[in-house]
């Protein structure tokens, strides 16, 4: 659409990576799909792995921290709580919000299949 702004790309300084790969949307459909804890943390996985380690470096040193956390619900709320207090660029804040926000819906999906009974630590597959 003229005039839109694209939502399918984040600019990253000094990468030349896609940065398509990572996108909140495309990550949010995959979660939704998963149907373990495993798949979730395997999918977390590879969405830190096509991070451009440029732009992890951007983020505050508690933001980097969580996204070596385990724990994906410690770390999406790690991760919004420093949205929040956000006060570097502009591009800087819209990364954040980009990762914080693909980690909540991760900690939603995990939550989503904690409540039909699966243990967030089950590894079966399906």
């Amino acid at each position: 659409m003229p005039g839109s702004r694209r939502l399918d790309k984040i600019p990253y300084p000094d990468t030349v990576e896609d940065d398509t790969v990572h996108r909140f949307v495309k990550w949010r459909s995959q979660f939704q799909l998963a149907q373990t804890a495993k798949a979730i943390s395997d999918l977390i996985a590879d969405y830190l792995q096509v991070l451009p380690s440029t732009a992890i470096a951007q983020l505050p040193g508690s933001c980097q921290d969580a996204l070596k956390d385990p724990d994906i619900q410690a770390a999406a709320i790690t991760l919004l709580q420093c949205e929040m207090r956000h006060q570097g660029t502009p591009e800087s804040l819209e990364l954040l919000h980009e990762i914080a926000h693909t980690f909540a819906a991760a900690s939603i999906r995990l939550s989503q299949l904690e409540g039909r009974g699966e243990p967030l630590g089950a590894t079966s597959s399906g």
